[in-house]
């Protein structure tokens, strides 16, 4: 069985090598993953997070009091529960209580990282095993009692003092970059987007969207050409006539779409010399998003001014259907 052991932090990072290494020598069929360990040399990283995620069979958390709000453990919890439910989801509250526990993390149900809570987890653990691989419940208890004095001091020794955040980048969820579009720095926003309907029409979004168009953030939607597009887009032109702001849409051939936009993206201020570029992350669990800078995203911005040569396009200011070439005399990717 595959256990998935997530974390965020130096303290949270230390505890699940420490488990890595400890849970197989009580269940010997259980194949643990941790990113810091058993993600090779030169591996793109999301690529096996994505595998692992969605081959895990349980998952452990792993929560100290510097980590509970990281959006990356929210992140790993919220698909480790899609693809395995919520039930063989476990955060490990390392020097933390239950009440410590607030947000997303607080709808599974936790363990203390203490004797007790460790030999109830293994429990657990073994349960979701293959009927013919559990231990019994005397094996079980004989090889925890053995093995818990390896792990008792390996918890001990970790120092408070080892917060470190590894090599991800910090995560965004949607409503942080409404919270950006919607501060007064913010003057424009290009979305980049396969379906409008995620990033916009949504009714989760649409009143962040309209207040940000009523206050004057100038919008551009770069989307693939498709009559499901057109009539989306359309209804974002006509929220921007009613608020008397325009609303540019683009739309891309869809060959040309789908040769340079992997995934979506929105781009903060594009006409400054180096805009903030999110992507969101490619995988199952949508709605996490990642910020590039300098070069890099400068190199996106080039492939979005590549993408907007010669669009067709609808604004607030004209009623033509999105696809047609009415409005194909000017790119909101060159002007802006």
């Amino acid at each position: 069985m595959n256990l998935f052991i997530s974390w965020s932090g130096g303290m949270s990072h230390r505890l699940a090598i420490a488990l890595r290494e400890w849970i197989p020598l009580i269940l010997e069929s259980v194949v643990t993953y941790e990113s810091s360990e058993d993600i090779g040399p030169g591996t793109r990283w999301n690529d096996s997070l994505n595998v692992h995620l969605h081959e895990a069979s349980y998952g452990i958390v792993c929560v100290t009091p510097y980590n509970t709000h990281s959006q990356w453990l929210h992140f790993e919890a919220g698909a480790l529960s899609n693809a395995i439910g919520g039930g063989r989801v476990a955060p490990l509250l390392f020097r933390l209580t239950e009440a410590d526990v607030v947000g997303p993390l607080s709808q599974f149900q936790s363990v203390r990282c203490n004797e007790a809570g460790m030999r109830h987890l293994v429990k657990s653990i073994n349960e979701s095993l293959p009927h013919e691989l559990v231990l019994d419940p005397g094996r079980m208890q004989t090889e925890f009692k053995m093995w818990w004095p390896v792990l008792e001091p390996k918890l001990k020794e970790i120092p408070d003092d080892t917060e470190w955040s590894g090599d991800l980048p910090p995560l965004f969820l949607e409503r942080q970059l409404f919270a950006i579009q919607g501060s007064p720095s913010c003057k424009a926003v290009w979305v980049i987007t396969p379906d409008p309907y995620d990033h916009a029409l949504d009714h989760s979004l649409w009143d962040g969207l309209a207040q940000n168009i009523e206050r004057g953030v100038l919008y551009t939607f770069l989307v693939p050409q498709s009559k499901r597009n057109d009539a989306a887009l359309l209804r974002l032109v006509d929220l921007g006539k009613r608020s008397g702001h325009e609303v540019t849409v683009t739309g891309i051939q869809d060959e040309t779409f789908t040769q340079l936009a992997a995934t979506d993206y929105v781009v903060i201020n594009p006409g400054d010399s180096v805009p903030n570029v999110f992507v969101e992350i490619p995988a199952e669990q949508k709605g996490f998003w990642v910020e590039v800078k300098g070069a890099t995203a400068q190199a996106f911005m080039r492939r979005f001014e590549r993408m907007g040569e010669g669009p067709t396009l609808v604004s607030a200011h004209d009623t033509t259907r999105a696809g047609t070439s009415a409005a194909s005399e000017s790119s909101p990717v060159a002007t802006e």
